[in-house]
């Protein structure tokens, strides 16, 4: 699957007919890639996730598992109806509604 900026993922998914498009960013801090995720076109655009404890430990959390040989299942779906997900973007995930 080819990566994605996210104003393609938003792009694509109004192609396909959605209409409220959430964009997710995945990013720590404000930068190149955050104010990209911003101008993506998206009807609503969270903000970075900052120095947030609970990104830390979620840090810590997956380094222990890879440390530990485990795996994880892979990203799901948000499993609503007239929803879909557009993974693999370079700042996030962009999500549309109908």
């Amino acid at each position: 699957m080819p990566r994605l900026s996210p104003a393609q993922a938003v792009t694509g998914l109004r192609e396909r007919g959605f209409r409220r498009i959430a964009v997710a960013r995945y990013l720590i801090a404000p930068g190149h890639f955050a104010r990209g995720a911003g101008r993506s076109g998206g009807c609503v655009t969270s903000p970075p996730l900052g120095a947030h404890g609970d990104v830390a430990r979620l840090v810590l959390r997956r380094y222990d598992e890879a440390a530990a040989g485990s795996q994880r299942p892979g990203p799901r779906s948000a499993g609503h109806p007239g929803t879909a997900v557009s993974p693999g973007t370079e700042a996030g995930t962009a999500v549309g509604g109908r």
